[in-house]
């Protein structure tokens, strides 16, 4: 990369950082864990139609949320807004500078925050002991999900 696209790059960056230091666009990214239309997020948000679609504007500039129509089973197609990627921001401040990158997380990471998000006692255990690699982790999801899958064909082999 040089210098020109690693400057074009920070400046991206930074201004994702600028909208997401809004804090209704932080409420309208937590909202969409799954997609929703303008409307909803409206009476969701409990705030004036333009300004929900005033922030909206910001994420899709900045490429956090996308949008797609879909038919509605009443009345004309709906606009759906859902995020656009998953990622993590990493900061480090030291003494040899401040390094900032945008880290689009795996689709192992994802499934390791779904199972999370869905099992909270999981995440307590996880608070709770000692810290558990990723791989760990990754690896446990990967054979948790194995025996699920030998069980249910168990089940079926004996109906």
């Amino acid at each position: 990369m040089d210098i020109d696209d690693y400057m074009r790059y920070m400046e991206e960056l930074l201004e994702r950082l600028r909208v997401l230091m809004t804090q209704n666009c932080i409420r309208i990214l937590q909202m969409l864990e799954e997609p929703k239309y303008w409307t909803q997020l409206v009476e969701e948000l409990n705030m004036h139609r333009w300004l929900v679609k005033r922030y909206l504007d910001k994420l899709l500039e900045v490429g956090l949320v996308e949008s797609f129509v879909k038919p509605s089973e009443r009345g004309p197609p709906r606009r759906y807004y859902r995020l656009a990627k998953e990622l993590a921001i990493l900061f480090i401040i030291s003494s040899n500078g401040v390094f900032i990158r945008e880290i689009p997380l795996s689709s192992n990471e994802v499934a390791i925050q779904e199972v999370l998000k869905k099992y909270p006692s999981v995440r307590r255990i996880l608070e709770i002991g000692q810290e558990i690699p990723h791989e760990e982790i990754e690896k446990e999801i990967n054979s948790l999900t194995l025996a699920i899958r030998l069980l249910l064909s168990l089940r079926r082999s004996k109906r």
